[in-house]
């Protein structure tokens, strides 16, 4: 593999018939970079099979964007941290779909949680869904909501990974709902990197409002990266903060307004 890697990188960094030397850091950087390509491959290929109208071009790159500041982060921690936290929470609110994501499809999110004692993710829908907060479409018949995550192995992510999903659940706006919970038990690595999926889709009801399907209007579908774990060698790893980048605050100047009569 390494030869391989020389081979490719030198081919085109060749300069005037004259080979390159590819330097051992050149050559840490291909190989890193190669890594980091084929974890955000098996995410987008995975979220692609869940939605695939929703497919955009630019998913791809955004997650190797957002995998390159993972592992960013995750090279400024000393050798303590690093037994302990994580930066996989980056990934946290990618959206398959550009046009609509979990947060403009409905007005709450879901609760998730590791059960190290059980090797299980928990997934909880709360009982007050706040539905009076969103407003939907007339013909809106029902919600449906499924969960899928997918492991992979961080020392080789060329390994096939393990995937569990959860069956689909229906929510309506307009009767009275209740707290669910289900559990995701997925096979694990040494070094798991979890990613938990959320999709959520629109039925509505035909014009005569006899039958209901699923809409595939972009706006009312939405495939989202809800949470992630990280798990080494048995341990849950803690995600590490990541800074939210607060919006600038408009200036203005308080004179000159108009008066009130």
């Amino acid at each position: 593999m390494d030869e391989l890697i020389n081979r490719f990188i030198s081919k085109k960094l060749r300069k005037k018939g004259q080979d390159y030397q590819l330097s051992e850091n050149s050559r840490v950087t291909a190989q890193d970079f190669g890594r980091l390509s084929t974890i955000a491959s098996k995410i987008y290929q995975y979220l692609v099979a869940i939605s695939p109208r929703l497919k955009a071009g630019s998913a791809f790159n955004e997650l190797v964007a957002l995998l390159r500041e993972m592992r960013n982060g995750d090279q400024t921690l000393s050798q303590e941290e690093a037994k302990s936290v994580t930066n996989i929470n980056v990934l946290e609110g990618f959206s398959l779909n550009k046009r609509a994501s979990w947060a403009t499809v409905l007005p709450w999110h879901p609760q998730f949680s590791f059960d190290m004692v059980r090797q299980e993710i928990k997934v909880t829908l709360p009982e007050n869904k706040s539905w009076t907060l969103q407003s939907f479409p007339e013909r809106l018949s029902r919600i449906g909501i499924t969960f899928h995550l997918i492991v992979i192995n961080q020392t080789d992510p060329k390994e096939k990974g393990a995937t569990a999903h959860t069956t689909m659940v229906f929510e309506n706006p307009t009767k009275e709902g209740k707290s669910l919970t289900t559990a995701m038990r997925p096979d694990l690595f040494t070094d798991s990197l979890i990613i938990v999926i959320g999709k959520v889709q629109y039925y509505l009801f035909n014009t005569q409002a006899t039958k209901d399907g699923p809409s595939e209007h972009n706006r009312y579908n939405a495939t989202d990266i809800m949470a992630t774990f990280h798990v080494r060698n048995g341990t849950l790893l803690k995600n590490r903060h990541v800074a939210q980048k607060p919006f600038p605050l408009p200036r203005f100047d308080p004179s000159g307004g108009s008066e009130w009569e």
